[in-house]
């Protein structure tokens, strides 16, 4: 109401009641109204059509989305842009098949693939867009890659499926009509939305909603709503206003993913939402807002351009936490105590049960099981059902001529039925006579900074460079914590950034930045710090040092005396060859050596012989890896196992002094590109203080450091490309074809790789859903154990992209084992928990254990032999052991030696939340499966290739020796093809685009920069403090000649402290009125008065400081002129 007031309209008391009344009587939530921006310039809205004194109707919105005005004409003043047709449709060629060598001699003379002539308007580009989506770089071709485009294949060569060859040549572009943005409620404010207790609370919450996304909208109209002028807008551009068009949702909604059956006859994936249905079918709630900008903005002057999209680069998430802070901030003036949530740094209603917002973000099923339950309530087989018939009960439900049956309920009763099984009851969140002060601008803008300090800092600890961006939105989410008055707030936070420091690892830092260029080739900010320089600089003078100390380097006679030791070992090869020229780099070289070597590249095999000849002088070797799955493998390299840990346990060990190590120790680092920057560091500083040598094989090629840091990159700065030999052939695979296929992944031409194997049949896209692919891999998994039944050494493992995926396949698993007589019934059922692991986030689930189920540790683990009685370790985090006995004091498990041993149930325990760290170990993830080797591997991803890069494309596509597997889910791939194409964009989705996906994501490589990196490549580098200190130091001096303190440091400084310890214990006081609600107006008032009162006195004191100083620098000055005379 009052926004209505704001904007010139009154609303009668009544009025507002019954048009509550109204909204909440309404069954169906998902229906939603658009609804028109309230503030909308009148002459805009006349360009548009769009009415001020009604709603618009379903036609009217969808013109507006299609670009034109609501009633269907073209908008006065502004030019239309086409669509694009794809250059391989504009050719014509026949998209079953690789086109013919006569029909692309067509194409390059200038005409269509069937030699015909193309349309005038085409002709002057076809050709060059045809050659540019084969990877031409220039108008005309060389001799060898004019053979390649007339061979079918890339300008460089490559070989590429017909699905992937002609999803290049679809670059078709939709025109764009509008934007969508969409502003979501934190799950939080959803429950306390759906289970307020009046009416009018609901409609407070809902109204704090809109005006959130309306403050959020004017900042965006700010940035987007910039008519340019000229090509490109090199002639600048003038600001205009925008329209929009939003759409209110209450829920989200699951989608059912159905399977049909192409015109050659192949299954594929369409996807459809499930609808309510009788209150049948309830989503959780989700209040959520869809913002439709139209592509039009009217300049003061009555000039009509388009948006400036290309500043929505890097602002999305910006306005998503500038949004939340709005909503925080608006629901604070009804007393809503709203907080900065740590874990994910979203907004939340404290007063709002974390589980509870936990269980409604997560109870919704999948789509194609919520369509199976309302199929089954109304006696329908789905899994039987027609595609057609799927789909109609989707679209319509059951429609019973007797109307709706007497337990239909509402989406909002099925809540709150929901909620009584939780055992929630919902309060009023709403503290009218709790209203907190708004703190002024210096102090609310002091708590956003504090705030903000947290947020980048997690960021700061996984990654050397960032982007202004990713401050932006560390101080937009500390303005959750604060309260924001208007966008310009995050600018403020992000200058007290540059000129305070930000924290990392604890500690305050200054920030560093400069200009780069973006991989889109637009110039951008690019920010490190001065302690992630400092470190990297300390990593690379250190290593710098001791490589260059050869006092422990071995010689090569003694390298060919310990390679006699090892017949196996065959040099004679190129490989061979290339492996001895490694032992030759880590044995010879100073006390700090490393070498790259791809994944199968048998960095085991050329270990041995060092490993023995170190032995053989009388040292120490020790072997550790990021993890302590990995460290164990080095045991194949003659490493005892007592020797053998985890870096962050051996670093402690070293600090505790359990570990011993001298000049003679040797310790070898396998997966060296798995430590982070400040890991290499600690070791470089022990290797410093204890003499040893350190050794490193790696390969930056596979998966990056948790931690900031590129390791490899700094032992190349470091040792130089001479001393940093890489071993680029692979062994590991038996045939030629699979070496050159698993290569391809590393070297970035996934989509050949991606096009080989989808047509040899080791990528499988299964047609349906989540459920469906985890289907799919269990029943390749059978086939692959079937197909190898009768080898003896024949192994097969699964890796997964995370470790729900893992979880969820191990399930299905287990399932086929047991059907198969492999594992017994349950005999316990656990409270389980995995921890949070980099992109892994700690998961809780109930286990059910039986003799014979394969389950992963998280923990190193030690055992009560049954053979002996004597205590030893069984397993480190990630060992997979097999259970034989279930028992009150803990699990009976066989170690890899074969031996069995109980370990106890506290040993397993996690301490924090008393659940057992434990999970089926059929499935890993490709972080714990990396340095595995196995016959053949499946790499499966139920949930899709988004979160897939490269890296673990690379890494989970090389475990094999003999063949690899990929599974994906076409439902997914399907859906984030769709979710990247412009919104109307009604182009059906083909294989090709699925396959196009994959390849598109495994292409994707984002190697970790560290701050030398961006330092080099960035121009017009600031350091705020330092060059404040540079222009300062002239007024120190002046200050001096003057008489006066060389600064005034002391008295800020001490300001602040005064000030800070103020701020402090005001913050005690208001965290004590929350316990003592009796007095808490009066309390704030003299709170405010106080703090006032001790900054008043603070500044007199200082202030009487000071005149005492200059009396006496007066004086001496005085009597230094009495002297001279």
């Amino acid at each position: 109401r009052a926004s209505l007031a704001r904007l010139g309209y009154t609303v009668e008391a009544a009025e507002l009641a019954d048009a509550a009344a109204r909204a909440q009587t309404a069954k169906d939530y998902t229906s939603a109204t658009a609804a028109a921006r309230a503030d909308l310039e009148p002459e805009l809205a006349r360009r548009l059509a769009i009415p001020l004194d009604r709603g618009l109707t379903a036609a009217e919105v969808a013109n507006l989305l299609n670009g034109q005005r609501a009633d269907g004409a073209d908008i006065e003043g502004k030019s239309k842009q086409a669509a694009v047709e794809g250059v391989g449709t504009t050719l014509g060629f026949d998209q079953s098949r690789l086109p013919l060598r006569s029909e692309l001699e067509h194409v390059l003379a200038g005409r269509r693939a069937d030699g015909g002539d193309l349309d005038p308007k085409d002709a002057k580009t076809a050709s060059a867009r045809f050659l540019a989506a084969l990877g031409a770089k220039a108008d005309s071709l060389t001799d060898i890659e004019r053979e390649n485009v007339l061979g079918g294949r890339t300008v460089s060569g490559a070989e590429l499926s017909a699905e992937l060859y002609h999803s290049r040549l679809d670059t078709g572009r939709a025109r764009i009509g509008y934007v969508d943005l969409t502003f979501s409620a934190p799950k939080s404010v959803s429950v306390a939305w759906a289970f307020a207790p009046t009416d009018a609370e609901r409609g407070i919450i809902l109204q704090a909603h809109h005006d959130a996304i309306a403050a959020t909208m004017k900042d965006i109209e700010a940035t987007i709503g910039r008519a340019r002028k000229g090509q490109g807008g090199r002639d600048g551009y003038d600001p205009g206003s925008i329209a929009w068009v939003s759409f209110d949702h209450y829920a989200a909604r699951p989608t059912v993913e159905v399977i049909r059956k192409d015109a050659q006859g192949r299954d594929f994936t369409e996807l459809h939402t499930m609808r309510h249905q009788g209150g049948r079918i309830a989503g959780d709630m989700q209040l959520h807002t869809h913002t439709a900008v139209m592509n039009a903005v009217l300049t003061p002057e009555g000039r009509m351009g388009g948006l400036w999209l290309d500043q929505l680069d890097g602002r999305v998430k910006e306005w998503g936490a500038v949004y939340q802070a709005y909503l925080a901030t608006n629901l604070r003036r009804h007393g809503v105590d709203m907080v900065l949530d740590a874990r994910t740094e979203m907004a939340r209603v404290a007063a709002v049960p974390e589980s509870v917002s936990e269980a409604f973000s997560k109870r919704t099923m999948g789509g194609t099981a919520a369509a199976r339950a309302y199929a089954a309530e109304n006696g329908i087989d789905w899994d039987a059902l027609a595609p057609e018939r799927k789909i109609a009960l989707i679209k319509q439900g059951v429609q019973d001529p007797r109307g709706a049956k007497s337990d239909d309920i509402s989406d909002m009763q099925a809540w709150r039925a929901a909620a009584e099984d939780l055992g929630y009851r919902h309060r009023s969140i709403l503290r009218p006579d709790q209203v907190a002060a708004v703190p002024d601008r210096a102090a609310r803008l002091e708590t956003a900074y504090e705030a903000a300090q947290g947020v980048l800092d997690k960021q700061l600890q996984r990654r050397a460079s960032l982007d202004s961006s990713d401050a932006r939105i560390a101080a937009a989410k500390g303005l959750i914590a604060s309260g924001i008055e208007d966008a310009a707030d995050v600018s403020a936070v992000t200058a007290a950034m540059r000129e305070r420091g930000v924290q990392q690892h604890g500690r305050r830092t200054g920030l560093i930045w400069g200009q780069v260029d973006s991989v889109n080739g637009r110039e951008r900010i690019g920010i490190t710090t001065a302690l992630h320089e400092s470190e990297e600089r300390d990593v690379v003078g250190l290593a710098r040092a001791a490589a260059a100390d050869t006092s422990a380097s071995l010689t090569k006679k003694a390298i060919e005396k310990a390679l006699a030791d090892h017949p196996e070992i065959d040099l004679s090869t190129a490989h061979g060859k290339a492996q001895r020229a490694m032992m030759d780099q880590l044995g010879t070289g100073g006390r700090v050596a490393a070498g790259i070597g791809v994944a199968g590249s048998g960095k085991s095999t050329l270990l041995k012989p060092l490993v023995t000849a170190w032995k053989a002088q009388g040292r120490d070797v020790h072997g550790i890896a990021l993890a302590w799955r990995q460290s164990d493998d080095l045991g194949e390299a003659g490493i005892v196992a007592s020797k053998t840990r985890a870096v962050d346990a051996f670093l402690r060990g070293i600090e505790r002094g359990k570990i011993d190590l001298t000049k003679k120790s040797v310790v070898v680092v396998d997966e060296l590109g798995l430590l982070g920057t400040r890991q290499l560091l600690d070791l470089l500083q022990a290797r410093e203080r204890h003499g040893f040598q350190l050794v490193g094989i790696g390969d930056p090629k596979q998966m990056q450091s948790v931690e900031a840091g590129a390791t490899i990159g700094l032992l190349r700065r470091a040792l130089g490309d001479e001393k940093l030999t890489t071993l680029e052939s692979s062994v590991r695979q038996v045939t030629a074809e699979e070496r050159e296929t698993t290569l391809m992944f590393r070297e970035g031409r996934a989509e050949e790789a991606v096009g080989r194997k989808a047509a040899n049949g080791t990528l499988r896209v299964a047609a349906g859903g989540y459920d469906e692919a985890v289907a799919a891999v269990v029943d390749l998994w059978r086939e692959r154990r079937e197909a190898n039944a009768d080898r003896d050494r024949f192994s097969l493992s699964i890796s997964a992209p995370t470790n729900a995926d893992a979880h969820a396949i191990s399930i299905a698993i287990r399932d086929e084992r047991r059907r198969a007589g492999e594992i017994g019934a349950d005999l316990r059922t656990i409270r389980a928990t995995s921890p949070s692991s980099g992109a892994n986030e700690g998961r809780s689930y109930d286990m059910g254990l039986a003799v014979g189920d394969r389950v992963r540790l998280f923990v190193r683990a030690n055992a009560k032999w049954r053979d002996t009685g004597s205590s030893g370790n069984i397993g480190r985090n990630g060992s997979v052991l097999e259970i034989r006995e279930v028992t009150d004091d803990g699990l009976v498990l066989r170690g890899a030696n074969g031996r069995d041993g109980l370990v106890a149930w506290k040993s397993l325990t996690d301490k924090s939340s008393g659940r057992i760290l434990l999970a089926y170990g059929d499935v890993l993830t490709t972080n714990t499966s990396q340095g595995a080797t196995v016959s053949e591997h499946i790499f499966a991803m139920p949930a899709g290739s988004r979160a897939v890069n490269a890296f673990g494309a690379y890494s989970s596509g090389s475990r094999h020796r003999e063949q690899s597997f990929i599974v994906t889910s076409d439902g997914a791939e399907r859906a984030e093809v769709a979710g990247r194409r412009p919104l109307g964009d009604r182009r059906a989705i083909e294989l090709r685009d699925v396959l196009g996906n994959v390849a598109r994501n495994f292409a994707r490589q984002p190697e970790k920069e560290g701050a030398l990196d961006l330092l080099d490549r960035a121009r017009a580098i600031r350091r705020g403090t330092v060059k404040d200190l540079q222009q300062t130091t002239q007024r120190i001096q002046q200050r001096e000649v003057d008489g006066e303190a060389p600064t005034t440091l002391s008295q800020g400084a001490a300001r602040r402290r005064d000030e800070t310890l103020v701020s402090r214990s005001l913050g005690a006081v208001r965290r004590q009125m929350k316990r003592q609600s009796a007095a808490v107006d009066r309390v704030r008032g003299l709170a405010a008065q106080v703090a006032a009162r001790v900054r008043a006195v603070a500044a007199q004191r200082r202030a009487e400081k000071e005149k005492a100083a200059r009396k006496v620098r007066t004086a001496q000055k005085k009597t230094r002129k009495s002297g001279l005379r």
